[in-house]
């Protein structure tokens, strides 16, 4: 009996390696196991400081704050059956003509042990909404 459980406790975290290797590998990125997500856009902005917390109210994160010595935002996400909100931080660096804008997206507790792309769908809104405001 012991035996069988060590098979099939072997054999489950085998299979667990093989699949996200496999899925990593179909999405190829490096953090798609992780929970933690990164992007940069480079952005021609006027005003970007004003267009990143805009962008960020839009998009529908709480918690929205702005730290001026830093030029950094940090907001959440809303509370899901797949996470227990994600931390969102938003740097701009560069000045009023071309900014750089850093996105980090991460899970600090992730309920499942896959995020399911949710950190990437969390970069998806907050570039959408930035793009309906620079337009």
């Amino acid at each position: 009996m012991d035996t069988i459980l060590l098979y099939i406790g072997f054999s489950a975290i085998l299979l667990y390696f093989i699949v996200k290797s496999l899925y990593s590998l179909r999405n190829n990125s490096k953090y798609t196991f992780t929970n933690k997500f990164k992007k940069h856009l480079d952005q021609d902005l006027s005003r970007s400081l004003n267009h990143v917390q805009q962008a960020l109210d839009n998009a529908g994160f709480k918690n929205v704050k702005f730290y001026n010595a830093e030029n950094w935002f940090k907001a959440q996400s809303r509370l899901n059956s797949s996470s227990f909100t994600e931390e969102i931080v938003i740097k701009v660096r560069g000045d009023n003509e071309m900014a750089i804008v850093f996105f980090k997206s991460v899970c600090p507790i992730s309920t499942l042990v896959f995020n399911l792309g949710k950190n990437r769908r969390n970069f998806k809104k907050f570039e959408t909404e930035l793009e309906k405001l620079i337009e």
